[in-house]
């Protein structure tokens, strides 16, 4: 059984919903317009890195990195990275730029209090937000989560397969737990936007996708951030990405509330009646 409501009441909530999907398209448009901004900056807008079938490397060049696997010698990856050192602005090594944080929290010396943990599978990456956490205990706090989590760090996967889990962490989410599957990169001297999609475009995707190693669970080893390079943007183009970014995850967290709201109306007019469903959407659903 379903209940039947009055006209206003579906149409008010029809509207709170229509406003929802439209600050979620508009979210991902501010997104795309960030990513473009970058790319466009770079020469990198519409690249698509051509994957060679054959290819041959200097048995040297396998020795001094201590790779003989043939993904790493791939020449894709080498036209990214020498766009980035191209660049007329200049480029630098990442790790100059940014601080990347420790695994060095133990949460089960705290068995008694709750954290939010927040793992792979809790990241929108299509605009690098976290989109769930999960509550537990101290005691009960995997191995894994060993890292806590500040406002404007940027969360990295580090795990093949998944390096497109970015996010960067809001006020709302600041103390978080996070797992060690992910890099805890804390910007220096760049906007921490402009550090989140720099780390979710193919400036730094693709070196990621390079370095990875191992068989069965294939990751990127924490050293070989040492050898990761970003081009250095000017200030004012860092702002206008990060305005953009931040108009963005602005609109979905509005989207996200209106939604709950329209949710909330349905569960007063059931519970309670329509009037003060009404009287609810006239309160919060401005």
């Amino acid at each position: 059984p379903v209940p039947i409501f009055s006209r206003e009441l579906m149409v008010k909530t029809e509207e709170l919903f229509v406003k929802s999907q439209n600050l979620l398209k508009e979210s991902q448009s501010l997104y795309s317009q960030a990513e473009n901004l970058l790319l466009e900056e770079l020469g990198l807008k519409d690249f698509k890195p051509r994957y060679e079938k054959t290819y041959t490397s200097n048995l040297s060049s396998a020795f001094s990195v201590h790779r003989i696997d043939a993904e790493y010698f791939q020449p894709a990856y080498e036209v990214v990275t020498e766009k980035i050192r191209t660049y007329p602005n200049g480029f630098s090594k990442l790790l100059k730029h940014v601080e990347n944080v420790k695994p060095d929290f133990d949460p089960t010396k705290y068995p008694d209090k709750n954290f939010f943990y927040i793992e792979l599978g809790d990241i929108d990456s299509s605009i690098g937000v976290i989109h769930s956490v999960n509550e537990i205990k101290g005691e009960n706090a995997p191995s894994r989560a060993r890292r806590i989590l500040k406002e404007k760090d940027v969360i990295v996967s580090s795990v093949e397969g998944s390096l497109e889990k970015v996010a960067l962490i809001d006020k709302e989410h600041d103390g978080c737990l996070a797992s060690t599957g992910f890099f805890q990169f804390r910007s220096l001297d760049i906007l921490p936007e402009v550090l989140l999609v720099l780390s979710k475009t193919i400036v730094l995707q693709s070196q990621l996708k390079k370095k990875c190693s191992g068989t069965i669970l294939a990751a990127v080893p924490k050293g070989s951030l040492r050898d990761m390079i970003i081009p250095l943007l000017p200030l004012p183009t860092q702002q206008e990405i990060a305005s953009l970014v931040r108009r963005s995850h602005e609109a979905r967290k509005k989207a996200k509330e209106l939604l709950e709201i329209a949710k909330k109306v349905v569960e007063i007019a059931i519970e309670k009646n329509e009037k003060e469903a009404l009287d609810y959407i006239s309160k919060e659903g401005k």
